[in-house]
């Protein structure tokens, strides 16, 4: 029983600290190459808005992907869980800053956060009904 709880927390923390590393990653990609400004400095142009709450959303569903995987039972439970730790995380950076975004951005990443977790385990399940049901892999390498 012990194990399987380490498990599932370490699954979720896998799957949160995938969701934060990409989106810092990208955060400073697409700041060191001019396409967003500097921390200080908001964005206010609709596209960097639609921008990064699509990165972010991809990346969330990444993240419950990877919390889907790695946890031993209930995946879509717990890529769930991931996704309810997202909003209470999105509300808390919403609040915190308010003054550098408009509030569609962090109300956006809110509201997309569970429809981005039950895709990252729908897309779980579907590997693993895959992997069940096409069980020979052909490697060619």
């Amino acid at each position: 029983m012990r194990k399987h709880r380490f498990r599932r927390t370490a699954a979720i923390l896998a799957g949160l600290i995938t969701i934060v590393l990409l989106t810092i990653l990208t955060d400073v990609l697409l700041q060191q190459s001019g396409i967003f400004p500097a921390p200080p400095h908001s964005f206010n142009n609709w596209w960097m808005i639609l921008l990064a709450v699509a990165y972010r959303t991809l990346f969330s569903v990444a993240g419950s992907f990877v919390t889907a995987a790695l946890v031993p039972a209930k995946h879509m439970y717990h890529a769930m869980l991931t996704g309810i730790i997202c909003v209470v995380l999105n509300v808390a950076g919403g609040i915190i800053m308010r003054d550098q975004a408009p509030l569609i951005y962090p109300l956006a990443l809110t509201l997309l956060a569970l429809p981005a977790a039950w895709m990252g385990g729908k897309l779980e399940r579907l590997r693993r009904y895959q992997e069940r049901t096409f069980p020979v892999r052909i490697h060619f390498l």
